[in-house]
């Protein structure tokens, strides 16, 4: 008797740890933004939007997310890439991205075309968003009139993970091999 009990403890107890295991999930935001200005006025020729993607994997779209899977924003003339771009932070629901050599900010306007922005994931929306050009020195456009975010649906159809089949075969074939066991009445 107490043998069975424990087997099916052991059988309940590997059922629910593989039902526990949290999987990554990939998430895609888009992003779009125009009217930017610079304090307040708009800089002549440079008027169009931006438009990029980032992706990542976590558990929930707010969780804190420790690298990006995929970034994709074309500012002017230059396409960055996901080699380009860094994590300035990430916490609940939020994520600040830079052009990675040149730090959290923008500052080496004129230097180098570069950027910031900061997303809300919970909502989600664009919170801050300014960049700089090469070739134009002491101009920072920020602040723009327009801007939209949007999380696009990457998930695949679920597919059952080949361990979580093979165990719960396993747990299927013990529970009635098991049920079909029955303790003998025999008389010793």
């Amino acid at each position: 008797m107490t043998r069975v009990v424990i087997s099916r403890f052991a059988l309940a107890v590997v059922f629910c740890s593989v039902a526990a295991v949290a999987s990554a999930t990939p998430f895609t935001l888009t992003f779009t933004a125009s009217g930017f200005v610079i304090s307040g006025t708009q800089y002549p020729g440079f008027d169009g939007s931006l438009s990029g993607t980032v992706s990542w994997d976590a558990a929930a779209a707010t969780d804190p997310i420790a690298a990006l899977t995929a970034f994709d924003l074309t500012i002017y003339d230059h396409t960055f890439g996901l080699s380009e771009v860094g994590i300035a932070f990430s916490s609940e629901g939020r994520l600040a991205l830079w052009a990675a050599p040149f730090g959290p900010s923008v500052t080496n306007v004129g230097s180098v075309t570069d950027f910031v922005l900061t997303l809300d994931r919970a909502v989600p929306a664009i919170d801050f968003f300014a960049y700089g050009l090469v070739g134009k020195p002491d101009a920072i456009w920020w602040e723009p009139s327009f801007t939209l975010a949007r999380f696009v649906d990457t998930s695949p159809e679920p597919v059952p993970e080949p361990t979580f089949v093979a165990l719960s075969v396993t747990g299927f074939v013990a529970f009635v091999v098991m049920r079909r066991r029955r303790p003998s009445t025999g008389a010793r």
